[in-house]
């Protein structure tokens, strides 16, 4: 072997160079080496084993993958490449509306390759006819998650020109432990201060925020994750339009308070992806201390990918969004409808992307505004179409192209989903009967390991065979229930199986029941080993009574996404593509103040 190389599509991320510099220095003893096919595989599990990406807050799922090849074989001498494929996959990433963009735009994130407990700083830059040039950036840290502190991570977002500003400062954290129906739960601290020029006027803001997100498992019949989000915000809101120029329910300036709460799903197959969510906020103007308004959300996304050659599909996005104000008293400019290029989240800084105004990319920043104060109701459609003609994959051709690469990635899918179908039926209700048996059992084993003593201190020097053969019947039946007991989750089910595919307890009844107590005659041991017999065929019953059907669905389901994740990056996700994008506007807003107008918007690049 001339050389030897290690070779990663991750390669460009400057987290996974040091981690893949040790994965070559572990193959660099192979080289001027005879080629050995074990000594090949024995450093193929070396590299399996490397902590390739680092550890991910969330990921549920990893997928490791390690190919060898040959290359110029020539003069006795070859070169033997091998090439890494490792990757985390976070839920609370991958399902959300904006995954698909993710997993084009930043498939580190999408892929739980994104680096952890350091410094980050990502520059913005910009243009936008209203805002002008502007630039920024964000600076964040987040730790490396060993719970000493509450605060997961901090960061600073903010970008400025000559006539805008946008600056948060957050904190949060995640909820370490979880109830068997939710896969993550977040919070946050926010402190928001924003200047905007909208048409006429500049609206401006400044709060402080409190919000919180949990996302359960797949739910019911279908499947669909449910996402729970609030928010609760007070903070002081300015126009800059003159109060003769405003609604007759609107204020221009003051203080304010406000509580949001939405609920969202998300849908993903093979090819399309679909999110829907709805958003109510209610809130005091302040002058009162009453309920001023109530505003009402919906937004609707669907992405479809057709494929229309090797890495090359025709993406298909489309966005439906709508938003009532119920005004009951006076609600601050800043509150109402305002559109165009930018669009504005539900909840700042929330990863789930809830649009709650019209967005028309051909429009500067809010300024579809009917005339200078906004609207109390919209709806919009927006499509973006688009499809690479030019395109770097990737993952090499005679990777994805090779049959076995695929037979493996499977069989890693496979693995992983039979791994979390027994997390599933950890939390059946007959299972749960069956861990209170095993209790029962471990006390009922402890008792005939007493009486078995007893009866071998009353027959000094006779029958050791026998005693020993109950005894050591006794200790890997023990070893199994003390195992299934103080293992979590899934690893409980695979323990409580094995105690029962071994016949460890029948092996009891074998030696202590029937071989030893036909010689000693103790009626302790016979009682125990009738409760021992009985205890064991519950178990049975109920371990038959555990829905492994609903088991084997429910992961299935949950494993839905992560397969789109990874079927993404092998067989889709180009490294770099250039081809044509079209893009269709259209947005309706009206208020009680002011006639209903309606936007449209053309356009390609």
């Amino acid at each position: 072997m001339r050389s030897v190389r290690v070779e990663s599509p991750f390669a460009f991320l400057p987290w996974i160079a040091p981690m893949l510099q040790q994965a070559r220095e572990e193959v660099a003893s192979l080289e001027n080496q005879p080629y050995r096919t074990g000594d090949i595989r024995g450093k193929a599990a070396r590299l399996e084993a490397l902590n390739l990406p680092p550890d991910a807050d969330g990921a549920q799922v990893q997928v490791s993958l390690v190919l060898s090849s040959v290359e110029n074989c020539a003069d006795k001498e070859l070169d033997v490449v091998y090439w890494l494929y490792s990757t985390r996959v976070l839920p609370s990433v991958s399902a959300t509306p904006e995954s698909r963009k993710l997993e084009a735009s930043s498939p580190e994130r999408a892929l739980g390759l994104e680096t952890t407990g350091k410094y980050s700083l990502v520059p913005r830059m910009g243009y936008d006819p209203a805002q002008h040039l502007y630039a920024g950036g964000r600076w964040s840290y987040r730790n490396a998650g060993d719970g000493r502190w509450p605060v997961d991570f901090l960061g600073i977002d903010a970008i400025a020109s000559g006539n805008m500003h946008d600056v948060s400062i957050a904190g949060g954290g995640s909820v370490k432990s979880l109830p068997d129906w939710a896969t993550l739960s977040d919070w946050q601290l926010q402190y928001l201060d924003k200047a905007e020029p909208s048409e006429g006027s500049v609206l401006r803001k400044r709060a402080l925020a409190t919000q919180w997100v949990a996302m359960t498992r797949p739910l019911g019949s279908v499947g669909l994750p449910a996402r729970l989000g609030g928010s609760v915000e007070l903070g002081s809101s300015h126009s800059g339009l003159a109060a003769a120029a405003s609604p007759a329910d609107a204020i221009t300036q003051g203080d304010y308070g406000l509580a949001k709460l939405y609920l969202g799903t998300i849908g993903s197959w093979d090819r399309q992806s679909f999110a829907g969510s709805i958003g109510v906020e209610a809130g005091s103007s302040g002058t009162g201390g009453g309920l001023d308004w109530i505003k009402y959300v919906g937004d609707i996304s669907h992405n479809l990918a057709i494929r229309v050659g090797d890495h090359r599909n025709l993406d298909i996005d489309s966005r439906l969004s709508g938003g009532y104000i119920d005004v009951r008293g006076e609600i601050p400019i800043g509150a109402r409808f305002f559109g165009g290029a930018h669009e504005e989240s539900f909840i700042a800084g929330d990863s789930w992307n809830l649009r709650s105004n019209p967005v028309v990319r051909s429009i500067p920043a809010n300024h579809f505004a009917l005339g200078s104060a906004g609207g109390t109701r919209f709806v919009s459609y927006n499509l973006t179409a688009g499809v690479p003609l030019w395109r770097r994959p990737m993952v090499p051709s005679e990777l994805y192209g090779n049959a076995e690469f695929g037979q493996y990635l499977e069989g890693q899918l496979n693995s992983a989903t039979s791994v979390l179908q027994t997390d599933y039926e950890a939390t059946d209700a007959r299972f749960k009967a069956v861990m209170a048996r095993m209790e029962e059992l471990g006390t009922q084993l402890s008792t005939l390991d007493a009486a078995v003593r007893a009866a071998r201190a009353a027959s000094p020097g006779q029958l050791h065979d026998l005693f020993d053969a109950c005894d050591a019947s006794i200790v890997r039946a023990q070893s199994r229930i003390k195992a299934a007991l103080k293992a979590k989750g899934g690893g409980r089910v695979g323990y409580v199986q094995s105690l029962l595919d071994e016949d460890r307890l029948s092996r009891i009844q074998s030696a202590c029941i029937v071989a030893l107590n036909s010689q000693v005659h103790d009626e302790a041991i016979a009682h125990t080993g009738v409760t021992i017999l009985e205890t064991e065929q519950r178990i049975r019953d109920d371990m038959a009574a555990v829905d492994h059907a609903a088991a084997a669905k429910n992961a299935g389901r949950e494993m839905g996404f992560v397969r789109t994740v990874i079927n993404r990056l092998v067989y889709d996700l180009n490294i770099a593509a250039v081809g044509p994008v079209f893009m269709f506007d259209i947005a309706r807003m009206s208020a009680p103040d002011h006639p209903a107008e309606t936007k449209r918007g053309i356009g390609a690049g």
